[in-house]
């Protein structure tokens, strides 16, 4: 028997409905990842390629910082790694631009009444350092912030994904008391990155990832 294209269509849709949004910063919100291949640079010595990206997407800073050290077998240990790097960012973060065509698609979801959260690997110093020029857009996501340092395990684990519900689920019950938690299958996952599309399914989160293309999301 021959499949309809409406019996099609259907098969692919989301069958859960979507109540609440998480996103990622870098790559996803802010356009964060040439200020980052900068600061390697001149962390290295070396010119840091832009192709080898994709291997440290979505890592928390010591991870990211033992991948570069090993692949490009630099003489020096990830704690001086990050704080070379971090004098570096401390400079050009400030200077952070969104990713073209984000800002509407959070400010609809915030009209339309989603509670959203922010779900980055970042550390808390170098998340408010590059939302700087940003902060009314960040406000919109309350005080659902979940920064790297303050969580066990980075991504690619589920942990800072299902952190962020738990803040949104406590913040929503200061709102109404008898708000009934959300499920992970109800939270959408905004990446960019593998590694962060991996902790949203380990998760149980559904999630899309965003490319950016001739200067829009």
């Amino acid at each position: 028997m021959t499949e309809s294209k409406e019996s099609r269509n259907s098969s692919i849709l989301y069958s859960k409905p979507i109540k609440a949004c998480i996103f990622d910063v870098d790559g996803t919100v802010l356009d964060t990842l040439p200020l980052y291949g900068k600061a390697n640079s001149l962390t290295m010595g070396i010119e840091y390629p832009p192709e080898f990206q994709p291997n440290v997407n979505g890592c928390n800073d010591y991870d990211e910082a033992n991948i570069i050290i090993n692949h490009f077998k630099l003489n020096m240990k990830p704690e001086y790694f990050i704080k070379t790097r971090i004098q570096h960012l401390s400079e050009l973060l400030p200077l952070s631009p969104l990713v073209p065509g984000i800002e509407p698609i959070i400010r609809q979801l915030y009209k339309m009444g989603f509670p959203m959260a922010v779900a980055t690997s970042s550390h808390r110093d170098t998340y408010n350092s590059k939302i700087s020029k940003h902060k009314e857009l960040f406000s919109l996501f309350g005080e659902n912030i979940v920064c790297g340092n303050e969580i066990k395990e980075g991504k690619p684990s589920p942990e800072i994904f299902l952190t962020a519900l738990e803040h949104i689920n406590n913040s929503q019950k200061k709102i109404n008391p008898n708000f009934e938690n959300l499920k992970p299958e109800n939270v959408l996952v905004f990446e960019d990155a593998a590694f962060g599309a991996k902790a949203a399914t380990d998760g149980g989160f559904p999630s899309v990832i965003l490319k950016a293309s001739e200067g829009e999301t």
